[in-house]
């Protein structure tokens, strides 16, 4: 008897116990929840047996959970469904965010004006790039006068050259100067053997040099922050009163699913509002 009134307490205990809950950090391509027939948006409430329905087999989105920590879901865990639709059931399809993202606690800054110390890539060939921040440059790379810094990529075997945006001794990016032959933005798939180069005038002479090879992966700041902020504040939950290991997660965030980020960009997302 005492164990059958046990068992219903459980029961009644559980049945009013509040839901998990899943926030959604990062999206890639198009994901649909099944039960509203809307795009999924950063912030976004995720219950366990909700239904996700991804565009492509490279749609996949991250979320986190205020007492489990960040996972992942994406379009390679996800059946057809009845429709020939990418499907996957939010309970069944998470997958721990895990990797070897190391947060440096060293400081960058007598290399955040040198290009090709500021673009150097770890492991990953992509390459975090806030769009239409400027960046410093030294004065070895001045872009006083007719020199300049320009992209050189290619897309669907053709080569395409662009020139960055500049100012006095800084150069920015934006997502137009990634674009196929219709003026349509590309996402970082579908460019391949991206150089950053520079072209001064010597004598009149003009000559040109790669400075770097990476994937710039292009994302307005307004995008990234909103992201980072539902990250930091669940994971507050996780890490009360350890600043460290919320730094470290949000770190390894962007470098899952951005690439490389410099360090000094980094300590001024931690600090922008």
């Amino acid at each position: 008897m005492m164990g059958n009134l046990l068992a219903i307490l459980l029961w009644i205990l559980m049945a009013f116990l509040p839901a998990e809950k899943y926030y959604v950090t990062f999206i890639k391509g198009t994901v649909l929840l099944e039960r509203t027939k809307k795009q999924v948006k950063i912030g976004d409430a995720l219950e366990p047996e909700d239904k996700l329905v991804f565009s492509d087999k490279n749609a996949k989105i991250s979320c986190i959970s205020p007492s489990k920590g960040r996972f992942d879901i994406s379009a390679l865990s996800a059946k057809a469904g009845s429709k020939g639709e990418l499907l996957a059931v939010l309970r069944s399809s998470l997958i721990p965010a895990t990797g070897t993202y190391h947060l440096s606690t060293r400081s960058l800054s007598d290399q955040n004006v040198d290009p090709e110390a500021y673009f150097k890539t770890g492991t990953d060939d992509r390459f975090l790039i806030v769009e239409n921040e400027w960046i410093p440059v030294n004065d070895i790379y001045s872009t006083k006068g007719g020199n300049f810094f320009f992209l050189q990529y290619t897309i669907n075997g053709k080569t395409v050259l662009k020139k960055l945006p500049k100012q006095e001794n800084a150069i920015a990016f934006n997502k137009s100067l990634f674009v196929d032959e219709s003026g349509g933005i590309l996402n970082s798939d579908n460019y391949v053997n991206t150089m950053l180069c520079f072209q001064e005038s010597t004598n009149g002479v003009p000559k040109s040099k790669t400075v770097a090879k990476f994937i710039p992966v292009i994302v307005d700041k307004a995008e990234i922050l909103a992201e980072l902020a539902v990250l930091r504040n669940n994971l507050q939950n996780l890490y009360p009163n350890n600043e460290k290991a919320v730094k470290t997660e949000l770190y390894a965030h962007l470098a899952a699913n951005y690439g490389t980020i410099n360090q000094n960009l980094f300590e001024d997302l931690m600090h922008s509002k």
